[in-house]
């Protein structure tokens, strides 16, 4: 587990997508490490699930406003994660906050596929 999220509850976003998952009965792993990262969800044998929420990750739809400072670093933090990640062979799915309020089937729907395609 990530050690800030060792004093934190999971996020509204990280509980909704956790129960989706668990209601559907698809087999998951959450925090788990790879190398020095971390990830929300992973899948076997190679897939990768992060959930952003849209205001701390950026996200390019509705974050209106310029970035603070730790804004820019959370966002680099990313991008610097998701490149070891894909170097590492990892796809990497990202789920953003407003996926999830706009268009929850459709997230539903993803991650059932995802989970019948890495068991494969």
């Amino acid at each position: 587990m990530r050690k800030h999220n060792q004093r934190r509850a999971p996020s509204g976003l990280e509980i909704a997508v956790y129960e989706m998952l668990d209601e559907a009965g698809i087999v998951y792993q959450k925090e788990m490490a790879i190398g020095q990262c971390h990830v929300d969800i992973f899948f076997p044998p190679k897939t990768v699930i992060e959930l952003n929420g849209c205001f701390w990750h950026s996200c390019a739809i509705c974050q209106k406003q310029p970035l603070t400072k730790a804004q820019l670093a959370v966002v680099q933090k990313d991008a610097n994660r998701y490149a070891f990640l894909k170097s590492a062979g990892f796809d990497v799915i990202v789920i953003w906050e407003h996926d999830l309020r706009d268009a929850p089937s459709r997230v539903h729907a993803m991650l059932e596929a995802i989970a019948q395609n890495g068991s494969q």
